[in-house]
């Protein structure tokens, strides 16, 4: 595993993580620690789902839609909404 969590001084902070956690071998993580990461995943997920529904939401993606912004900066559903 690499000392740093920065691959290249160009990657993201996103993708660097990224790359750290798929280099992580699937037996070097022990068996209640995956349960608590499906979990969290899961209840991140759900949590954003949700979160789609609301007022705060739809005004964030209408400021997206007003500002644009870089394509890998794109919200969840928003119908190509970016934040620069």
């Amino acid at each position: 595993m690499p000392d740093t969590i920065a691959t290249r001084p160009s990657d993201g902070l996103t993708a660097s993580l990224a790359a750290f956690v798929a280099d992580v071998p699937r037996r070097g993580v022990p068996g209640n620690v995956r349960t608590v990461l499906q979990a969290a995943v899961i209840d991140a997920i759900g949590c954003g789902l949700f979160g789609l529904t609301t007022e705060a939401v739809r005004i964030v993606h209408a400021f997206a839609r007003e500002q644009g912004g870089p394509a890998e900066a794109t919200l969840w559903a928003s119908g190509g909404a970016r934040i620069e």
